[in-house]
């Protein structure tokens, strides 16, 4: 029989197989029955090391200075595949308060999902998806990009990218937000 499907989603500078290990969701995804999948995000740093992480919906990558303070400037990343797209220039102040590759990773979700549909025998009425940080803000992103894909999301941590995504509304995914109110690093 068809089963749901959950996606999870590292954050920044995660590792899939990490997200599997602490996230304790295979055991359950067994003992429940359903399938889960931790796909890993792109890390095609061009000098510093920026870590794996998640495009999460901006043009270019989210190269956008009216998304970060000027504190941030100081660890943005100018990953490769953003400068191929000219988003921008070096690390620091001239990656445009960057901190992601400019990787498709929407599209890279829906073939995902799209591949388990045809080789795993999952319920298409039951595709779920979480994602911690940066993971939690690709959630964001892809409920927007994709409201009919999911039946409900699970971002944690991680806030939509300011002026680049919203809820969508019905009939789009129900939400469930998870966030720490004293949270500095990713404010709610």
């Amino acid at each position: 029989a068809p089963r749901p499907l959950l996606l999870f989603l590292h954050g920044q500078y995660g590792e899939a197989s990490d997200a599997a290990d602490w996230s304790n969701l295979v055991p359950l995804a067994e003992k429940q029955g359903f399938l889960v999948a931790f796909p890993q995000g792109l890390d095609d740093s061009a000098d510093a090391d920026c870590g794996t992480g998640w495009n999460v919906g901006a043009v270019g990558g989210g190269h956008d200075n009216a998304t970060c303070v000027a504190a941030a400037y100081s660890s943005t990343c100018c990953y490769q595949s953003c400068r191929a797209l000219g988003a921008c220039t070096s690390d620091g102040a001239g990656a445009s308060c960057g901190w992601s590759s400019c990787y498709n990773d929407t599209a890279f979700i829906e073939a995902i999902v799209a591949t388990l549909e045809t080789e795993a025998c999952i319920d298409t009425d039951r595709i779920f998806m979480s994602g911690a940080s940066n993971g939690g803000m690709m959630v964001h992103a892809i409920a927007t990009a994709l409201p009919a894909l999911f039946r409900a999301v699970l971002p944690v941590y991680g806030s939509p990218l300011t002026g680049h995504t919203a809820p969508p509304g019905p009939p789009g995914p129900a939400f469930l937000q998870l966030h720490d109110r004293q949270d500095t690093v990713i404010p709610p």
